[in-house]
C-alpha cells in the first residue's frame, strides 16, 4: 500500500510541475502598444525593411517613448498605406496616437494606428 501511495505521489509531483510549466504559461495576446502618444519621428523604413517606423512619447503603454515598427504583412496592404498616411499627418498635426498589435505586444509589430484630436 505504501509503495502504491509514493508512486501515487509522484505521479501528483510530475502533473503539477506539467501544470506550472505548460498550464499557466500565457502566451502573448494581442493589444495596446501605446495609447495617448505623440509622434515625433516617421521612418519610411526600419533596416532597410518592408516596413515604416514611427517614434512616440508620452502616452502609456509597453512601447511608450520608444520606436513601434509597422510591417508591411502585418495588415492588408490598403492598411498599411494607409497607416503610413496618417502617421505623416499625425505628426504634422500634432494628433495623439494609439497603436495596436493584432498578434501580440512587441513594438516590432504594429497593427492599427488610430488618431484623436
Amino acid at each position: 500500500m505504501s509503495r502504491i501511495l509514493k508512486q501515487l505521489g509522484s505521479v501528483i509531483v510530475v502533473f503539477a510541475l506539467v501544470l506550472v510549466t505548460f498550464g499557466f504559461a500565457s502566451p502573448a495576446h494581442a493589444g495596446y502598444l501605446v495609447r495617448g502618444a505623440k509622434i515625433v519621428n516617421v521612418q519610411n523604413t526600419s533596416s532597410n525593411g518592408s516596413n515604416f517606423a514611427i517614434k512616440v512619447v508620452g502616452g502609456e503603454g509597453p512601447c511608450s517613448g520608444k520606436v513601434i515598427i509597422f510591417p508591411e504583412k502585418a495588415v492588408p496592404y490598403d492598411v498599411y498605406k494607409r497607416g503610413y498616411a496618417i502617421a505623416l499627418a499625425a505628426m504634422k498635426n500634432d494628433w495623439s496616437v494609439g497603436v495596436y498589435d493584432y498578434s501580440g505586444d512587441s513594438c516590432r509589430n504594429g497593427g492599427q494606428l488610430s488618431v484623436s484630436k
